[in-house]
């Protein structure tokens, strides 16, 4: 069970705190406005979780996203998990980075063009390090209001142990339908 709470947004900020079943609780900040013509949204989040007596495990997010007049939008993330077991120290990070391009590409409706990156260290076991590269588009087709999707990402494990392991290639095509 969870009981949350969001306050009235105020010159573009606003804050939210929850509390869920074994004292997990988090809190967050998040801003978003437009200025100048540019668009802007930012969040922080930090969550607190208590599995059990001996486990405790602290979450801290934050991501910043700016659209530019022209369709050039770049946005950033980071995050820790720091996590205790009574006996050992778990903690893992990740940061992630996105370009994208939209523009009117055809009468369907808005095209959308994307590079990202993704990098995580030390999710499953101390020392390992998976990083993903990825790019797509999204096609709006507005009369539908649907949108089409066509995305590569390359996915990379460098293991703790310097085990070998193969790249992941995977493709994704869908369409997102809005009633």
């Amino acid at each position: 069970d969870r009981i949350r709470y969001d306050t009235p947004r105020f010159a573009g900020f606003g804050l939210a705190v929850d509390h869920q079943n074994d004292d997990d609780w988090g809190v967050g900040a998040s801003y978003g406005a437009s200025i100048g013509g540019v668009k802007i949204s930012a969040q922080l989040g930090y969550q607190n979780s208590q599995q059990s007596t001996a486990d405790e495990a602290t979450r801290t997010i934050g991501s910043l996203s700016i659209l530019l007049p022209m369709g050039l939008s770049l946005t950033g993330a980071a995050g820790e998990r720091s996590a205790n077991s009574g006996t050992v120290d778990d903690s893992s990070k990740f940061r992630y980075g996105k370009v994208g391009y939209q523009f009117k590409g055809s009468e369907l409706g808005q095209t959308r063009l994307f590079v990202e990156w993704h990098e995580v260290k030390d999710l499953v076991v101390l020392g390992d390090e998976t990083t993903t590269f990825g790019f797509g588009v999204v096609q709006i087709v507005e009369p539908l209001g649907a949108e089409l999707v066509l995305v590569y990402h390359n996915i990379d494990l460098d293991l703790a142990n310097g085990a070998p392991s193969d790249d992941i290639d995977a493709l994704t095509a869908g369409i997102r339908l809005s009633f």
